[in-house]
């Protein structure tokens, strides 16, 4: 999503682990997007979408009973890169 809260849609997401790519989706029409269940560990979520800035993620995932969890990625508008990392530990994630 944008940083106003709008959805973008055609966003290319690729989640990476240890420089190789594990998954590459592209964001529907309401921006959201899905990878398969994935194993505790640390990834990469690389996000690229025209007009906006270039989103580079830490994802650091442990073990925990549901595998299903909802992260929100906001994107600036420009070409400038925005990063950071997120946690989900035990059902709750949080953005650093």
């Amino acid at each position: 999503m944008d940083r106003s809260g709008y959805p973008i849609p055609q966003a290319r997401v690729t989640l990476m682990r240890r420089e190789e790519t594990v998954q590459n989706i592209v964001t529907g029409e309401t921006g959201e997007f899905n990878f398969d269940t994935l194993p505790a560990g640390q990834y990469e979520i690389d996000v690229v979408a025209r007009g906006f800035q270039h989103g580079q993620y830490l994802l650091k995932l442990s073990k925990h009973k549901n595998p299903k969890r909802a992260l929100r990625i906001s994107l600036g508008i420009g070409s400038l890169q925005c990063g950071g990392s997120i946690e989900v530990v035990e059902g709750e994630s949080t953005d650093h």
